[in-house]
């Protein structure tokens, strides 16, 4: 049986926004493709979806889901330049999440 007090904490920390944080920030790199993905952009500065589909070699519908959630998670911003969006890593945001992720886990304890 769970401790009421431990239940208590868990319940406060799960409304945390460092809490939220930090789970966007370990859905977003969960995942191996996006860890790719985000070494491509550090690497490269900017791609667009063709550069990344070369890279992978995927499918751009693949990548652009992969670039989805990662964009959802604040970790890559797109900028269109005529037809194309150039993506690249919200290199600010990332920083932060990490921060955040390491308050969470202090506040466990």
């Amino acid at each position: 049986m769970i401790n009421t007090e431990i239940k208590k904490k868990v319940n406060e920390i799960k409304n945390e926004p460092h809490f939220l944080t930090a789970v966007g920030l370990h859905r977003a790199f969960a995942v191996e493709t996006r860890a790719q993905i985000v070494m491509l952009l550090k690497k490269f500065g900017e791609l667009t979806v063709t550069d990344l589909t070369s890279y992978l070699n995927m499918s751009e519908p693949n990548v652009s889901e992969h670039l989805r959630i990662l964009k959802n998670g604040l970790f890559v911003r797109g900028e269109r330049h005529g037809k194309y969006i150039f993506y690249c890593f919200n290199d600010d945001y990332y920083r932060r999440a990490l921060e955040a992720s390491e308050q969470s886990l202090n506040m466990l304890v």
